[in-house]
């Protein structure tokens, strides 16, 4: 018996994730359809944030930050489940919700350096323009909406997720 001197050599086990990078397999305008983003915006203004993103995981196989940021961007552009977002580059659910809170928090940390009131002298002429564009007076910009669907998060408080066509969703809005 070879209970302590095994003969044989077993190979190491080999992980394999697609690798491949949106940023790179997807042309500007085939991009913007999938992520609601222009290449240069995100390169811009959110790929910086990829320095914030753990690179790292318990399993030994890292997610690169710009895939982590890719993933969530996906999943707030489609509102689609957070499977469908990972199956883009094989991820589980589990890893993509964990991806997507992480991302969210980051982004969330950072909010005050995109999302600013105009200052006191562009207020006049943000008014002039949304009356020139839509013909509303005293407006100073607009906000668009979505909702993005999710799974009753818990029986006694899940009503306040519950939006007016009765399905569970999370509200979210931008502004310009």
């Amino acid at each position: 018996m070879y209970l302590y001197n095994d003969p044989y050599d077993y190979p190491a086990r080999r992980y394999l994730r697609d690798a491949s990078n949106p940023m790179e397999c997807y042309d500007d305008v085939e991009f913007q359809q999938r992520f609601r983003f222009r290449k240069d915006t995100m390169v811009n203004t959110i790929l910086p944030l990829t320095g914030i993103l753990p690179n790292e995981n318990s399993r030994g196989l890292p997610i690169p930050p710009i895939i982590q940021l890719l993933v969530a961007m996906r999943f707030y552009a489609t509102g689609n489940f957070q499977i469908d977002c990972g199956d883009r580059h094989k991820l589980s659910q589990a890893v993509a919700c964990k991806i997507i809170a992480r991302v969210s928090r980051a982004l969330a940390l950072h909010v005050g350096q995109y999302v600013k009131f105009p200052p006191v002298n562009e207020l006049a002429a943000n008014k002039r323009k949304m009356f020139q564009i839509a013909g509303f007076p005293g407006a100073i910009g607009a906000i668009d909406c979505t909702h993005i669907s999710i799974k009753n998060p818990d029986r006694e408080r899940g009503e306040v997720f519950r939006n007016r066509k009765g399905n569970f969703s999370i509200y979210i809005s931008m502004c310009n």
